[in-house]
């Protein structure tokens, strides 16, 4: 189901259909419940990541890094920050790396970035995140591939369609399974609109159009 069709679900009982922005404010609404959803199902199922995970491809560009003197190595980072990732399972990342998916980089940390640099066996390709970014260490991907639960998939949709992807993220199916969907629906419809009421003090953007506000 596209979010035009989630929207207008949840809108027309409200007599809301034909108020964009207001339905801009209904799918925000879609997404908290979604993360809050989602964490709770794989705190529960750790194997149900996979129904979840969402493909982001990020480009890069070379930076300098005083360390990398030490070593010898080159390193690239994201021109974009790497959105949030819906906290569940411990896990941050589910995939790192090239993008065609052959291989994964191994996450690194500040404080042992260096010590590991130094390793004479291991010279897989690292990562780490500094200042929201990805850096790179011991390859120079033009793109790198990210795999993991975004909780704002219309940021992830412009994100992507600033690569030319994925560009139309009102009518393109939203990422959540079927069943978890209509909990969301229901929720709203019972939890925010209770008895199909508006509350005087909802927060709604001027924006005329939700397609245009990618």
């Amino acid at each position: 189901m596209t979010p035009n069709e989630i929207s207008m679900i949840i809108a027309t009982p409200l007599d809301k259909q034909f108020d964009d922005p207001f339905k801009l404010i209904i799918m925000k609404l879609v997404d908290v419940w979604r993360a809050r959803l989602i964490r709770n199902s794989l705190e529960k199922a750790p194997q149900d990541r996979k129904f979840f995970r969402q493909t982001l491809y990020m480009r890069t560009k070379v930076v300098d890094e005083t360390i990398c003197n030490l070593t010898g190595c080159e390193i690239v980072e994201t021109i974009d920050a790497l959105p949030m990732s819906i906290r569940a399972n411990n896990m941050m990342y589910d995939f790192v790396g090239a993008v065609n998916s052959t291989t994964a980089y191994q996450q690194v940390y500040s404080g042992t970035l260096e010590y590991v640099l130094q390793e004479e066996y291991n010279k897989a390709p690292l990562f780490m995140v500094e200042n929201g970014k990805l850096r790179i260490y011991r390859a120079k991907p033009p793109v790198i591939k990210v795999e993991t639960i975004f909780p704002d998939p219309q940021l992830v949709a412009r994100m992507s369609c600033a690569n030319g992807v994925n560009c139309d993220y009102w009518n393109s199916n939203y990422p959540v399974p079927e069943d978890i969907l209509q909990t969301i629906i229901q929720g709203i419809r019972e939890v925010d609109f209770k008895g199909g009421v508006v509350p005087a003090d909802i927060e709604i953007p001027v924006v005329n159009n939700p397609a245009n506000a990618q």
